[in-house]
């Protein structure tokens, strides 16, 4: 299962979905990214982490079967920070800044539901 109600995302655990995300009331040029993250509360190492570049002002998040079979069931949050001009670390290639970076709203819940089989 994946459920999109309002700023509450559901998965249930090893499924896959996707949703469109867009950005109101902003420009971007071509090297501008969003950020996209999945992480526990109250903070710790994300569950998901994806960079994206942005189609008019909108980009798709997807979640494969491989990336969520490891899941562990529970509430996370999740965010989304938009970056112009981004800065890349040069370790882990990871966008650590940019000229202008935005948090258009506060974390909202992601919840991973448990299943009854594996396969």
């Amino acid at each position: 299962m994946f459920k999109v109600e309002g700023d509450k995302i559901t998965i249930s655990r090893g499924d896959t979905g996707e949703m469109t995300i867009h950005a109101n009331n902003a420009t971007f040029a071509t090297g501008d990214r969003a950020v996209f993250t999945v992480a526990p509360r109250g903070g710790g190492e994300p569950l998901f982490y994806q960079e994206y570049p942005l189609n008019n002002g909108s980009f798709t998040v997807v979640f494969t079967n491989d990336q969520t079979d490891d899941w562990q069931p529970g509430t996370y949050k999740w965010q989304v920070r938009y970056v112009w001009e981004p800065t890349y670390d040069s370790q882990s290639g990871k966008i650590n800044g940019g000229t202008r970076v935005k948090t258009p709203w506060e974390e909202k819940d992601f919840v991973v539901q448990k299943v009854l089989s594996d396969f």
